[in-house]
């Protein structure tokens, strides 16, 4: 049997080094255990109706500032569990109202419109261990006024948020990256003696899509 030439034999004997250091690479990116604390910041967009009341139509809307903070453990291989704060406050929202057959649309520093949530959740990490996936549920409050508060205000009411991240960079256990956000919150509001049309109490809806830098520790 003729022996391999030089350069052949180099190419294998490199190869044989590093592919033990390649499969550790993919092992140590797979694990994944112990503390899990991830925070985020990033912008977005929120649209919040008013159902309900009377023959009115009031709806806030506009560009957000978000942010979050969750604290919890990795219990399973791959999947954490997780109490988190979360929020988002809009930048000059835009406020819509419709009475009696007129329109009024008008953008204002004067008007508010944010919110807060606390809740737990679960965080699943996927296959390269950089890719996850959170669920949240919890108790959730709205804050809407604007120039002239003539309309109900929110009280606290369930609150859910569904979170999609990715980390491009790891060092040691730290992690950074991007996540998109998508936050439901539905309550009620504090007004009565006013009721829709249908019978049901006036209450809010908001619905929120935000982009946000990450920082993950695990």
């Amino acid at each position: 049997m003729r022996p391999l030439p030089a350069s052949v034999s180099l190419v294998f004997a490199f190869l044989g080094t590093l592919s033990p250091a390649l499969s550790q690479e993919r092992d140590d990116e797979r694990v994944r255990e112990g503390l899990l604390v991830r925070f985020t910041a990033g912008a977005g967009y929120a649209r919040c109706p008013l159902d309900g009341y009377l023959e009115e139509e009031t709806v806030f809307s506009g560009t957000t500032l978000s942010a979050e903070m969750t604290v919890g453990g990795v219990l399973f291989p791959g999947l954490a569990v997780h109490g988190s704060a979360w929020g988002w406050d809009m930048v000059f929202p835009s406020l819509y109202r419709r009475w009696g057959g007129a329109d009024d649309q008008y953008t204002t520093s004067d008007a508010t419109a944010r919110m807060g949530a606390f809740g737990a959740g679960v965080t699943q990490f996927l296959t390269s261990g950089e890719t996850y996936w959170s669920l949240m549920v919890g108790a959730g409050f709205q804050q809407m006024e604007g120039p002239e508060d003539t309309f109900p205000q929110p009280i606290m009411g369930l609150a859910g948020r569904a979170l999609l991240g990715w980390n491009w960079w790891r060092r040691g256990n730290w992690g950074m990256g991007l996540t998109a956000t998508l936050d439901v919150v539905r309550s009620g509001a504090e007004e009565e003696g006013h009721l829709g049309e249908d019978g049901d109490d006036p209450g809010w809806t908001s619905f929120a899509l935000t982009a946000c830098f990450s920082a993950t520790y695990n």
